[in-house]
């Protein structure tokens, strides 16, 4: 199990094309040497979403 200064995750955010404010994209899982990236549902929803 990790300790408490070992993160295991992480929240993406970006801007979007013509945005003042970034929205969080997504999230960042460390699986074990791999860094696993997952849209959020809400992001996906966007009109404006892009590809990262």
């Amino acid at each position: 199990m990790p300790s408490k200064a070992e993160a295991t995750a992480a929240s993406v955010w970006i801007w979007l094309p013509g945005a003042i404010e970034p929205v969080v994209a997504g999230r960042l899982d460390s699986d074990g040497d791999r860094l696993l990236f997952t849209y959020g549902a809400s992001y996906r929803r966007r009109d404006k979403a892009i590809s990262i």
